[in-house]
């Protein structure tokens, strides 16, 4: 639209008796409709997005790939899984003469390890305990203070000003 049409369509918007001219308000009647979504799967709640994809578990234990960080954070607590006929590994590795014996690796940098699920399911117990403590002890700070506790919400009243902590 040139510069001279529009300021045609401003004189007659401001003309006297003139029809108002039409806003164009959403898609045609008879346009093709958009295509539908594709949302992604929405996120678990415990924040495993790829669950690791291994063959040949043996049951009772938890699975993990750790990297050389990882392994000297936490390492302790695991078991490094090697290579043999019956252990567990990814799909798309298989066993051979040279990594007979090896660490089983994951996309040739992580290192695979395992660990009984029950120490798995105690340190996790022993976690939440652990914050689950913390949260009752501020909580019940807070009571004791006078303070008005909702739902792990502490509320500070004071000059129309709430603060949650």
């Amino acid at each position: 639209m040139t510069d001279l049409d529009k300021a045609e369509r401003e004189v007659d918007r401001l003309t006297p008796g003139s029809p108002p001219i039409a806003k164009r308000r959403g898609r045609p009647k008879g346009a093709v409709q958009a295509k539908k979504r594709k949302d992604p799967q929405p996120a678990p709640i415990d924040g495993d997005y790829q669950p690791l994809d291994v063959v040949n578990k043996k049951p009772g234990f938890f699975y993990c790939a750790m990297s050389t960080y990882d392994r000297q954070r936490r390492g302790h607590q695991f078991e490094v899984e090697r290579w043999s006929e019956d252990c567990a590994h990814s799909p798309w590795e298989t066993l051979t003469d040279e990594n007979r014996g090896k660490e089983v690796k994951i996309n040739g940098q992580l290192t695979l390890m395992r660990c009984p699920q029950e120490r798995i399911d105690a340190r996790r117990k022993r976690e939440r305990d652990a914050h689950r403590a913390q949260a009752t002890g501020l909580t019940d700070a807070a009571k004791a203070q006078g303070f008005e506790v909702r739902d792990r919400t502490i509320n500070t009243h004071t000059i129309n000003v709430s603060k949650s902590y």
